[in-house]
């Protein structure tokens, strides 16, 4: 898991700063914020209901990673994406604050790449990640655990 995580704290980072920069150079268009917009919306509509976010939380970068124009990058992330995300399908209901900062993380992320502003996408998208590390350690979970590909902890 640790891995995945360090290969995921380069990639994603890299990636909204990437989509970032396309859209202060207007190569980004209104579909793919449209579409990063509602899925912040279903988001928030997800954690009121008390509802899994993972799902999309995977959705949310995918958006972005597209939206680089970036094939290397989309087909790099895919493995470790593929592998991570039944993690966080497990680790986030045993965390009540996750989807509030989950959110908060992808409104942030959102507002950086709209402003075109790529250091700001960066440094949300790299606290985001963080995040999912701060999970690990609240839960007293091993890190470097080998991956499980039921997402079990």
């Amino acid at each position: 898991m640790g891995e995945l995580w360090r290969l995921l704290m380069t990639l994603e980072p890299a990636a909204a700063s990437l989509t970032a920069e396309s859209a202060a150079e207007g190569a980004i268009d209104g579909a793919q914020i449209a579409a990063l917009e509602d899925n912040l919306a279903r988001t928030r509509d997800a954690v009121e209901r008390g509802s899994g976010v993972a799902e999309l939380d995977k959705e949310f970068h995918g958006i972005i990673a597209k939206a680089t124009g970036n094939r290397a990058l989309m087909l790099a992330r895919e493995p470790a994406v593929g592998l991570l995300f039944p993690a966080v399908e497990t680790l986030m209901p045993r965390l009540p604050q996750a989807g509030l900062r989950l959110i908060a993380a992808h409104t942030r992320i959102l507002e950086a790449l709209k402003a075109g502003n790529a250091p700001e996408a960066e440094t949300w998208m790299r606290k985001h990640i963080a995040d999912f590390k701060r999970g690990y350690d609240l839960l007293q979970l091993d890190l470097d655990a080998p991956v499980r590909p039921d997402g079990a902890l």
